[in-house]
Protein backbone atom coordinates (compact mmCIF):
# COMPACT_ATOMS: atom_id res chain seq x y z
CA UNK A 1 0.00 0.00 0.00
CA UNK A 2 2.78 2.41 0.98
CA UNK A 3 4.82 1.74 -2.20
CA UNK A 4 1.72 1.99 -4.37
CA UNK A 5 0.88 5.45 -3.02
CA UNK A 6 4.39 6.70 -3.79
CA UNK A 7 4.23 5.31 -7.34
CA UNK A 8 0.84 6.92 -7.98
CA UNK A 9 2.11 10.26 -6.65
CA UNK A 10 5.20 10.19 -8.88
CA UNK A 11 3.07 9.26 -11.90
CA UNK A 12 0.69 12.16 -11.30
CA UNK A 13 3.55 14.61 -10.86
CA UNK A 14 5.25 13.54 -14.10
CA UNK A 15 2.15 14.47 -16.15
CA UNK A 16 1.40 17.82 -14.54
CA UNK A 17 2.21 21.05 -16.44
CA UNK A 18 4.34 23.31 -14.25
CA UNK A 19 4.54 27.04 -13.75
CA UNK A 20 6.83 29.20 -11.59
CA UNK A 21 7.18 27.83 -8.04
CA UNK A 22 7.92 29.69 -4.79
CA UNK A 23 10.89 27.99 -3.11
CA UNK A 24 11.06 30.35 -0.13
CA UNK A 25 8.77 28.45 2.24
CA UNK A 26 9.11 26.93 5.75
CA UNK A 27 9.30 23.20 6.42
CA UNK A 28 5.90 21.60 5.81
CA UNK A 29 5.95 19.31 8.86
CA UNK A 30 4.05 18.65 12.09
CA UNK A 31 4.69 17.08 15.47
CA UNK A 32 4.18 13.40 14.67
CA UNK A 33 3.61 12.30 18.29
CA UNK A 34 1.09 9.49 17.87
CA UNK A 35 -1.49 10.61 20.51
CA UNK A 36 -1.61 13.99 18.75
CA UNK A 37 -2.45 12.62 15.31
CA UNK A 38 -6.13 12.35 16.21
CA UNK A 39 -6.45 16.16 16.40
CA UNK A 40 -6.07 19.04 13.97
CA UNK A 41 -2.53 20.37 13.72
CA UNK A 42 -1.89 23.04 11.04
CA UNK A 43 1.53 22.86 9.35
CA UNK A 44 3.73 25.96 8.93
CA UNK A 45 3.15 27.79 5.65
CA UNK A 46 4.33 30.86 3.76
CA UNK A 47 1.99 33.90 3.67
CA UNK A 48 2.26 33.96 -0.13
CA UNK A 49 -0.86 32.66 -1.91
CA UNK A 50 -1.41 31.08 -5.32
CA UNK A 51 -2.39 33.38 -8.16
CA UNK A 52 -5.98 33.33 -9.38
CA UNK A 53 -7.02 29.97 -10.90
CA UNK A 54 -3.57 28.46 -10.28
CA UNK A 55 -3.29 25.05 -8.63
CA UNK A 56 -0.77 23.18 -6.50
CA UNK A 57 -0.24 19.56 -5.48
CA UNK A 58 1.86 18.26 -2.58
CA UNK A 59 2.94 14.86 -1.32
CA UNK A 60 4.46 14.53 2.17
CA UNK A 61 5.97 11.33 3.56
CA UNK A 62 7.12 11.20 7.18
CA UNK A 63 8.87 8.23 8.84
CA UNK A 64 8.72 8.34 12.65
CA UNK A 65 10.30 6.14 15.31
CA UNK A 66 9.31 6.65 18.95
CA UNK A 67 9.56 4.90 22.31
CA UNK A 68 8.05 5.99 25.64
CA UNK A 69 6.96 3.90 28.61
CA UNK A 70 5.68 4.51 32.13
CA UNK A 71 7.67 1.43 33.23
CA UNK A 72 10.40 3.88 34.16
CA UNK A 73 8.15 4.90 37.06
CA UNK A 74 7.72 2.60 40.12
CA UNK A 75 4.62 0.40 39.93
CA UNK A 76 4.69 -1.80 43.01
CA UNK A 77 1.13 -1.36 44.28
CA UNK A 78 -2.12 0.34 43.44
CA UNK A 79 -2.55 4.06 43.81
CA UNK A 80 -4.57 4.15 47.02
CA UNK A 81 -2.23 1.84 48.92
CA UNK A 82 0.74 3.96 47.84
CA UNK A 83 -0.99 7.21 48.71
CA UNK A 84 -0.95 6.43 52.44
CA UNK A 85 2.78 5.78 52.31
CA UNK A 86 3.52 9.26 51.00
CA UNK A 87 2.51 10.96 54.21
CA UNK A 88 4.91 8.74 56.16
CA UNK A 89 7.68 9.71 53.75
CA UNK A 90 7.11 13.37 54.52
CA UNK A 91 8.63 12.91 57.97
CA UNK A 92 11.65 11.04 56.61
CA UNK A 93 14.51 13.43 55.88
CA UNK A 94 16.79 10.78 54.37
CA UNK A 95 14.70 9.85 51.36
CA UNK A 96 15.92 7.01 49.18
CA UNK A 97 15.48 7.39 45.37
CA UNK A 98 12.17 5.51 45.27
CA UNK A 99 10.64 7.54 48.08
CA UNK A 100 11.92 10.74 46.55
CA UNK A 101 10.29 9.91 43.22
CA UNK A 102 6.99 8.96 44.83
CA UNK A 103 6.93 12.18 46.80
CA UNK A 104 7.84 14.24 43.76
CA UNK A 105 5.06 12.69 41.70
CA UNK A 106 2.48 13.24 44.41
CA UNK A 107 3.44 16.86 45.06
CA UNK A 108 3.66 17.65 41.34
CA UNK A 109 0.61 15.85 40.01
CA UNK A 110 -1.49 14.82 43.02
CA UNK A 111 -1.24 11.17 41.97
CA UNK A 112 1.29 8.54 40.89
CA UNK A 113 2.33 8.29 37.28
CA UNK A 114 2.55 4.52 37.79
CA UNK A 115 -1.23 4.39 38.01
CA UNK A 116 -1.39 5.34 34.32
CA UNK A 117 0.22 2.86 31.96
CA UNK A 118 1.87 4.12 28.79
CA UNK A 119 3.67 1.93 26.29
CA UNK A 120 4.74 3.49 22.99
CA UNK A 121 7.17 1.42 20.94
CA UNK A 122 6.25 2.31 17.38
CA UNK A 123 7.42 3.13 13.90
CA UNK A 124 5.06 4.53 11.29
CA UNK A 125 4.73 6.41 8.02
CA UNK A 126 2.41 9.38 7.83
CA UNK A 127 1.44 10.22 4.24
CA UNK A 128 -0.23 13.53 3.45
CA UNK A 129 -1.37 14.45 -0.03
CA UNK A 130 -3.10 17.70 -0.85
CA UNK A 131 -4.48 20.06 -3.46
CA UNK A 132 -4.57 23.87 -3.30
CA UNK A 133 -6.39 26.35 -5.53
CA UNK A 134 -6.18 30.13 -5.88
CA UNK A 135 -9.70 31.55 -6.02
CA UNK A 136 -8.34 35.09 -6.22
CA UNK A 137 -4.96 36.79 -6.34
CA UNK A 138 -4.86 36.84 -2.53
CA UNK A 139 -7.05 33.91 -1.40
CA UNK A 140 -6.17 30.21 -1.46
CA UNK A 141 -8.14 27.10 -0.50
CA UNK A 142 -6.72 23.66 0.25
CA UNK A 143 -7.75 20.03 0.74
CA UNK A 144 -5.49 17.44 2.40
CA UNK A 145 -5.91 13.68 2.91
CA UNK A 146 -4.01 11.64 5.51
CA UNK A 147 -2.96 7.98 5.66
CA UNK A 148 -1.00 6.40 8.54
CA UNK A 149 0.85 3.11 8.14
CA UNK A 150 1.91 1.50 11.44
CA UNK A 151 4.68 -1.11 11.40
CA UNK A 152 7.08 -2.91 13.71
CA UNK A 153 10.19 -0.72 13.51
CA UNK A 154 12.96 -1.29 10.98
CA UNK A 155 15.06 1.54 12.47
CA UNK A 156 15.17 0.18 16.04
CA UNK A 157 18.56 -1.53 15.78
CA UNK A 158 20.26 1.45 14.09
CA UNK A 159 18.89 3.93 16.64
CA UNK A 160 19.99 1.77 19.58
CA UNK A 161 23.48 1.46 18.09
CA UNK A 162 23.69 5.23 17.69
CA UNK A 163 22.57 5.84 21.29
CA UNK A 164 25.12 3.29 22.51
CA UNK A 165 27.87 4.97 20.51
CA UNK A 166 27.22 8.41 22.06
CA UNK A 167 26.57 6.97 25.53
CA UNK A 168 22.88 7.94 25.78
CA UNK A 169 20.22 5.86 27.56
CA UNK A 170 16.64 6.63 26.51
CA UNK A 171 14.76 3.53 27.69
CA UNK A 172 14.39 2.33 24.10
CA UNK A 173 17.13 -0.23 24.79
CA UNK A 174 14.77 -2.15 27.10
CA UNK A 175 12.35 -2.93 24.26
CA UNK A 176 12.87 -5.66 21.64
CA UNK A 177 13.78 -4.55 18.11
CA UNK A 178 11.17 -4.67 15.34
CA UNK A 179 8.26 -4.73 17.78
CA UNK A 180 5.07 -2.61 17.82
CA UNK A 181 3.15 -1.64 20.95
CA UNK A 182 0.88 1.38 21.44
CA UNK A 183 -1.37 1.63 24.49
CA UNK A 184 -2.31 4.38 26.94
CA UNK A 185 -4.55 3.35 29.84
CA UNK A 186 -5.27 3.55 33.56
CA UNK A 187 -6.12 0.64 35.85
CA UNK A 188 -9.50 0.12 34.20
CA UNK A 189 -9.72 1.60 30.70
CA UNK A 190 -7.59 1.88 27.55
CA UNK A 191 -7.84 5.40 26.12
CA UNK A 192 -5.63 5.14 23.02
CA UNK A 193 -4.30 2.06 21.24
CA UNK A 194 -3.52 0.72 17.77
CA UNK A 195 -2.37 -2.37 15.94
CA UNK A 196 -0.07 -2.60 12.93
CA UNK A 197 -1.72 -1.81 9.61
CA UNK A 198 -2.56 1.04 7.24
CA UNK A 199 -5.44 3.31 8.25
CA UNK A 200 -7.13 6.48 6.94
CA UNK A 201 -6.54 9.67 8.88
CA UNK A 202 -8.66 12.79 9.05
CA UNK A 203 -9.28 15.19 6.16
CA UNK A 204 -8.20 18.83 6.45
CA UNK A 205 -9.63 21.90 4.73
CA UNK A 206 -7.49 25.07 4.74
CA UNK A 207 -7.92 28.76 3.95
CA UNK A 208 -5.27 31.44 3.46
CA UNK A 209 -5.85 35.15 2.81
CA UNK A 210 -2.88 37.39 2.04
CA UNK A 211 -3.62 40.67 3.82
CA UNK A 212 -0.40 42.59 3.21
CA UNK A 213 2.64 42.31 0.95
CA UNK A 214 5.32 44.99 0.72
CA UNK A 215 7.70 44.29 -2.16
CA UNK A 216 10.07 47.01 -0.93
CA UNK A 217 10.65 45.66 2.58
CA UNK A 218 9.82 42.02 1.69
CA UNK A 219 7.40 41.90 4.64
CA UNK A 220 4.04 40.17 4.32
CA UNK A 221 1.41 38.48 6.44
CA UNK A 222 -1.70 36.37 5.94
CA UNK A 223 -4.72 35.10 7.83
CA UNK A 224 -4.87 31.29 7.97
CA UNK A 225 -7.64 28.94 9.07
CA UNK A 226 -8.38 25.23 8.82
CA UNK A 227 -11.02 22.63 9.67
CA UNK A 228 -10.53 18.92 10.36
CA UNK A 229 -13.22 16.55 9.12
CA UNK A 230 -13.59 13.26 11.08
CA UNK A 231 -12.65 10.68 8.42
CA UNK A 232 -9.94 8.93 10.47
CA UNK A 233 -10.19 5.40 11.88
CA UNK A 234 -11.30 5.98 15.48
CA UNK A 235 -11.03 2.30 16.48
CA UNK A 236 -7.27 2.44 15.82
CA UNK A 237 -6.85 5.94 17.36
CA UNK A 238 -6.19 7.54 13.98
CA UNK A 239 -8.93 10.12 14.46
CA UNK A 240 -11.06 11.64 17.19
CA UNK A 241 -14.38 11.26 15.38
CA UNK A 242 -14.97 14.98 15.97
CA UNK A 243 -14.60 18.24 14.04
CA UNK A 244 -11.69 20.55 14.99
CA UNK A 245 -10.97 24.09 13.77
CA UNK A 246 -8.13 26.61 13.89
CA UNK A 247 -7.38 30.23 13.08
CA UNK A 248 -4.12 32.15 13.08
CA UNK A 249 -1.61 34.39 11.34
CA UNK A 250 1.59 33.83 9.39
CA UNK A 251 4.31 36.47 8.93
CA UNK A 252 7.35 36.51 6.65
CA UNK A 253 10.30 38.86 6.34
CA UNK A 254 13.31 38.70 4.01
CA UNK A 255 16.71 40.16 4.91
CA UNK A 256 19.40 39.63 2.25
CA UNK A 257 19.76 35.84 1.89
CA UNK A 258 17.70 35.07 5.01
CA UNK A 259 13.95 34.47 5.08
CA UNK A 260 12.11 34.43 8.41
CA UNK A 261 8.67 32.85 8.95
CA UNK A 262 6.44 32.96 12.04
CA UNK A 263 3.28 30.85 12.16
CA UNK A 264 0.84 31.09 15.07
CA UNK A 265 -2.54 29.39 15.46
CA UNK A 266 -5.18 28.73 18.08
CA UNK A 267 -6.79 25.30 17.70
CA UNK A 268 -10.26 24.40 18.95
CA UNK A 269 -10.50 20.67 19.72
CA UNK A 270 -13.68 18.68 20.29
CA UNK A 271 -13.43 16.27 23.22
CA UNK A 272 -13.89 12.59 22.20
CA UNK A 273 -13.35 11.21 25.72
CA UNK A 274 -16.32 10.53 27.99
CA UNK A 275 -14.71 10.35 31.42
CA UNK A 276 -13.23 12.60 34.09
CA UNK A 277 -9.67 11.25 33.98
CA UNK A 278 -8.76 12.44 30.50
CA UNK A 279 -10.10 15.25 28.34
CA UNK A 280 -8.89 17.56 25.59
CA UNK A 281 -7.64 21.11 25.81
CA UNK A 282 -7.81 23.84 23.18
CA UNK A 283 -4.19 24.63 22.41
CA UNK A 284 -1.83 27.01 20.64
CA UNK A 285 0.94 26.57 18.06
CA UNK A 286 3.92 28.85 17.53
CA UNK A 287 6.49 28.10 14.84
CA UNK A 288 9.63 30.00 13.84
CA UNK A 289 11.54 29.12 10.66
CA UNK A 290 14.68 30.62 9.17
CA UNK A 291 15.74 29.88 5.60
CA UNK A 292 19.18 30.65 4.23
CA UNK A 293 18.90 30.90 0.43
CA UNK A 294 22.26 29.43 -0.64
CA UNK A 295 21.49 29.71 -4.36
CA UNK A 296 18.39 30.51 -6.39
CA UNK A 297 17.48 26.82 -6.33
CA UNK A 298 18.76 25.64 -2.94
CA UNK A 299 18.16 26.75 0.65
CA UNK A 300 18.90 25.43 4.15
CA UNK A 301 16.31 25.66 6.95
CA UNK A 302 16.11 25.46 10.73
CA UNK A 303 12.76 25.44 12.49
CA UNK A 304 11.37 25.43 16.04
CA UNK A 305 7.79 24.33 16.74
CA UNK A 306 6.12 24.89 20.12
CA UNK A 307 2.73 23.40 21.02
CA UNK A 308 0.85 23.84 24.26
CA UNK A 309 -0.81 20.66 25.53
CA UNK A 310 -3.76 19.10 23.68
CA UNK A 311 -4.80 17.12 26.76
CA UNK A 312 -5.94 17.41 30.37
CA UNK A 313 -4.95 14.14 32.02
CA UNK A 314 -3.14 12.52 34.92
CA UNK A 315 -0.17 11.39 32.86
CA UNK A 316 2.86 13.49 31.94
CA UNK A 317 3.02 11.64 28.61
CA UNK A 318 -0.02 13.63 27.48
CA UNK A 319 -0.43 16.85 29.43
CA UNK A 320 2.92 18.55 28.80
CA UNK A 321 3.70 21.24 26.18
CA UNK A 322 6.11 20.23 23.43
CA UNK A 323 9.12 21.81 21.72
CA UNK A 324 10.58 20.33 18.52
CA UNK A 325 13.58 21.25 16.36
CA UNK A 326 13.74 20.43 12.65
CA UNK A 327 16.30 21.02 9.94
CA UNK A 328 16.32 20.33 6.22
CA UNK A 329 16.64 21.92 2.80
CA UNK A 330 14.54 23.31 -0.03
CA UNK A 331 15.68 22.21 -3.48
CA UNK A 332 14.06 23.40 -6.69
CA UNK A 333 14.23 20.53 -9.17
CA UNK A 334 14.60 21.59 -12.82
CA UNK A 335 11.79 24.14 -12.46
CA UNK A 336 9.35 21.26 -12.01
CA UNK A 337 8.87 21.29 -8.28
CA UNK A 338 10.18 21.83 -4.78
CA UNK A 339 11.74 19.03 -2.73
CA UNK A 340 12.10 19.22 1.06
CA UNK A 341 14.20 16.67 2.92
CA UNK A 342 15.27 16.61 6.58
CA UNK A 343 14.53 15.37 10.08
CA UNK A 344 12.93 16.45 13.38
CA UNK A 345 14.19 15.85 16.93
CA UNK A 346 12.53 16.21 20.32
CA UNK A 347 13.71 18.96 22.65
CA UNK A 348 10.96 18.12 25.13
CA UNK A 349 8.33 15.38 25.07
CA UNK A 350 5.68 14.79 23.88
CA UNK A 351 7.65 14.74 20.61
CA UNK A 352 8.82 11.53 18.87
CA UNK A 353 12.45 10.44 19.26
CA UNK A 354 13.11 11.14 15.58
CA UNK A 355 11.16 11.80 12.38
CA UNK A 356 12.47 11.89 8.81
CA UNK A 357 10.46 13.76 6.19
CA UNK A 358 10.33 13.95 2.40
CA UNK A 359 8.02 16.56 0.87
CA UNK A 360 7.35 17.37 -2.79
CA UNK A 361 5.29 20.27 -4.08
CA UNK A 362 4.47 21.38 -7.60
CA UNK A 363 2.31 24.15 -9.09
CA UNK A 364 0.27 23.87 -12.29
Amino acid sequence: MFKLLIQVGILLISYIPIYSLDTQVPLDIRNEYLPGLIFLQPSPVSPKTLDKEKEAFHLNINLTNDTMASSSYPAYKRYYSEKALVFNYLSDLNLDPLRHQLLTEYVQYGHFEAQYKTVIDVEYQHIRTGYNYGIGNHIELGLELNIISLNSGTLDHSINQYHSMIGTFTGKETFPNNHFTYSMSDDRKIYLSSKTGTYPGDTNLSFKWNLFEDTTSSFQYSLIASVKLPTGNTKQSMGSGKVDASAGMVFAYKSKNFNHFVNSSLVYISNPFKNSKISTSHYGILSYSVLYQWTNNFGILGQFDFHSSMYHSHTVFLNQPSLMFSTGFNWKLLDTGLLQLGFSEDITYPVPDISFFLNYKTNF
